[in-house]
């Protein structure tokens, strides 16, 4: 098993570490998009195993994941919200001068936001923490961790747990519009991670092409319906002040709207 995890972890460390250095010479929403694909998916697989890790491992590992992923995720709520809800709107709009203030106000919000990213991503102590997670993979006993299954058994430990998992996922879709942002949130990490978990572990489950397509289609409606509730209030933060005027409540609508229009795309998909 540890010839399974080990060289996956150490590829998707190794990728944020190159990819930290291309971002820092030339700053893009592509590059940093991939940053956290490749640590999402150390996450995934990490998570996928986590009964079978010691407890106390299994604390300090997951505060390390949390912290890894902490200093991407406001730049980049930002840099979607600014490009697919707001932007499109002022940029057509035929009275563009009058909220040429606000496009100065969000475009040096987000400067800053991108500077101080690659601030913590160049970080000494955020290559440590990179480092330190490749170490700790590379040396912790996963055979003896997993001792109590044999080759034949793992391949069935797998298998079931992918199907339960993916089973669970699908069951969900009769609670969709009552979840909470929080749940619906939680939803699109389960989605994304067994997505890439199959990726990793597509020969031991049938049909698995089918089964991606269908996860990253939910995934992504997941994703649209959390991006409109970062853009409400990515929104708000930067209508400080009313800088938007009348075009404020015309945006906050439409954002409403969109995610109503994904909950009933997701319900009526899933079916």
């Amino acid at each position: 098993m540890k010839m399974l995890i080990q060289p996956e972890v150490n590829y998707c460390v190794n990728s944020v570490l190159v990819k930290i250095v291309l971002l820092k010479e030339n700053y893009n929403e592509k590059t940093l998009h991939e940053i956290r694909i490749s640590l999402r998916k150390s996450i995934s697989l990490i998570n996928f195993f986590k009964d079978s890790i010691h407890s106390n491992d299994k604390q300090k590992i997951e505060l390390t994941l949390k912290k890894l992923f902490t200093p991407t995720s406001k730049v980049r709520d930002y840099d979607v919200v600014l490009n697919n809800y707001i932007y499109p709107e002022l940029l057509t709009n035929n009275d563009n001068n009058k909220h040429n203030n606000f496009i100065k106000h969000s475009n040096n919000k987000i400067a800053y936001l991108h500077k101080n990213t690659i601030k913590k991503l160049t970080s000494p102590e955020y290559r440590a923490m990179l480092i330190n997670l490749k170490i700790w993979t590379n040396n912790y006993n996963w055979d003896d961790a997993l001792e109590k299954y044999d080759n034949k058994s793992i391949t069935k430990y797998i298998e079931k747990k992918i199907n339960n998992e993916y089973t669970q996922l699908i069951e969900q879709k009769n609670n969709i519009f009552y979840l909470s942002r929080k749940k619906l949130h939680h939803y699109r990490i389960r989605a994304k991670e067994l997505r890439y978990i199959i990726e990793l572990f597509k020969f031991f489950i049938k049909d698995y092409q089918k089964i991606l397509i269908e996860l990253k289609e939910i995934q992504d409606l997941l994703g649209e319906i959390n991006d409109t509730y970062m853009a409400h209030k990515i929104v708000k933060e930067l209508n400080t002040p009313k800088l938007l005027a009348k075009k404020y409540k015309y945006i906050d609508k439409k954002i409403s709207k969109h995610r109503k229009s994904c909950l009933h795309k997701l319900h009526y998909h899933i079916q």
